[in-house]
């Protein structure tokens, strides 16, 4: 039960930041064009952040596969460091916390 209340808090925490990121590119897409180089990779990112952090659901579900092995934390953690140094900090938090407290 402990864990689940973790993992809701962590979630909700990261489908907000996320949520927010991909609103920033959708915006700055319809303010350039979406024929801008950089706007393509950074869409392609927000799908890869949209897969794993869609719902505060499918966020539990990503962290209870990262922290037990189901999930690469690294390739998740690269991706949140594009929404802010703070969400990897947060995660990295999550990571420690699960690895050496529970």
């Amino acid at each position: 039960a402990m864990i689940t209340v973790i993992d809701f808090m962590f979630g909700i925490c990261f489908v907000r930041s996320v949520a927010g990121f991909r609103h920033d590119i959708r915006v700055s897409q319809q303010e350039s064009g979406s024929s801008d180089p950089r706007l393509v990779a950074n869409e392609e990112l927000s799908e890869l952040l949209y897969s794993h952090w869609a719902s505060v659901l499918q966020a539990m579900y990503t962290l209870h596969k990262v922290s037990t092995g189901g999930l690469n934390w690294g390739i998740v953690a690269d991706a949140l460091l594009h929404t802010g140094w703070q969400n990897l900090v947060i995660f990295l938090l999550y990571i420690t916390l699960f690895m050496f407290v529970l």
